[in-house]
């Protein structure tokens, strides 16, 4: 299953990447499988900056331009967008 990936500016600097396509080998992965699928091919460098020590992603989920819970099971050809919280006073 092919899913766009719009990465957060972390990643970017990271990777020197804005957007990947990411082959996921299962049917319905949901945001956190994603992750898990960064972690195996970029190292655990991916995981601390996608998620707390608690495991829970540190970024807003939109799915086809739609805000998501990271638990959404992604369907072929979906876009996922990662944005950072953003907050003020």
């Amino acid at each position: 299953m092919k899913i766009e990936l719009s990465l957060p500016y972390a990643w970017q600097e990271k990777l020197g990447e804005r957007e990947l396509v990411l082959k996921i080998p299962q049917d319905h992965p949901d945001v956190y499988d994603l992750v898990n699928h960064l972690e195996n091919y970029y190292g655990n460098d991916a995981r601390e900056i996608l998620v707390d020590d608690h495991g829970y992603l540190h970024y807003h989920v939109f799915v086809n331009g739609v805000s998501q819970s990271p638990e959404v099971l992604l369907r072929e050809g979906d876009r996922v967008i990662l944005l950072e919280p953003m907050s003020g006073g």
